[in-house]
């Protein structure tokens, strides 16, 4: 995930986005585990369906029902990866967050700005490898919003402190932690 942060002087938006090329390896690898029936069943020019041969090939490709699900992950998290999107507005004195993903509509929320109680950052420690970090804004009214993820706790903590010195030159805002 690349974590984009834009600081204009009404505004400050931090764009989480999936890359391109990260989709269109995802939907690449979704065709790998395809490659066996289709080398089995159809790349042959079967003509007699009822020999041993074939039958064997068609077990095989049946029995491939675990690498064809693992297929449809792949081309699931290609077409469904969300990108988000947090814009803090000063002129409007709101807070908007945004997901959008090419098979998922954009669902948008808008908040006041003063219904902000923190802005942290979230860890998020894996079994396997580094842990990944995270923008979080919670609200007065329990709602929590996440950016995307990092493998660079320094990244998101670059964006935390553009968003407070935002709002702090903006609004005279109090040390959100």
């Amino acid at each position: 995930m690349i974590i984009q942060v834009s600081d204009h002087a009404e505004r400050v938006d931090i764009i989480s986005a999936m890359p391109v090329w990260k989709r269109i390896c995802l939907a690449l690898l979704n065709l790998i585990p395809l490659l066996a029936p289709y080398e089995l069943l159809w790349r042959v020019q079967w003509h007699d369906y009822w020999n041993p041969v074939f039958l064997l090939f068609a077990l095989v490709s049946a029995g491939a029902i675990a690498p064809i699900a693992v297929s449809g992950l792949f081309l699931f998290a290609a077409l469904a990866g969300l990108s988000s999107q947090m814009t803090f507005n000063v002129l409007r004195s709101t807070f908007t967050y945004s997901e959008r993903a090419p098979i998922v509509p954009q669902r948008t929320q808008v908040l006041p700005l003063s219904s902000i109680e923190s802005i942290h950052i979230r860890p998020q420690e894996w079994s396997e490898g580094s842990p990944s970090y995270s923008l979080r804004v919670t609200m007065f009214n329990g709602a929590i919003f996440n950016s995307g993820s990092s493998q660079s706790r320094q990244e998101i903590e670059q964006a935390k402190v553009q968003v407070e010195a935002f709002l702090n030159r903006t609004q005279g805002w109090r040390r959100l932690s």
